[in-house]
């Protein structure tokens, strides 16, 4: 995915949980991508959150699960030290 990526979702998003050593691939992502993609195309939205643990990644999902409206499409990575999860409507 680049900066002329086509995106077919109407909203994404971006949730990152990793050590403080690890290269932190989501946020590189909404940073450098999608931040820019919601502001040339106003359809698409997009969030970015980075939680620190199981409580606080529990409360992000949570709150999106009370405010979601459509199917999502879930995509997750990760290991022992942390994760990363992309959700796309």
């Amino acid at each position: 995915m680049n900066e002329n990526s086509e995106i077919i979702a109407s909203e994404i998003i971006v949730i990152q949980s990793l050590s403080v050593t690890d290269y932190k691939t989501g946020e590189s992502l909404y940073n450098d991508i999608l931040r820019y993609k919601n502001i040339k195309d106003k359809t698409v939205f997009s969030s970015f959150f980075d939680v620190f643990d199981k409580k606080e990644f529990k409360t992000v999902l949570d709150s999106l699960v009370h405010n979601m409206k459509r199917t999502w499409l879930a995509f997750a990575k990760g290991n022992e030290k942390g994760f990363l999860a992309i959700f796309a409507t």
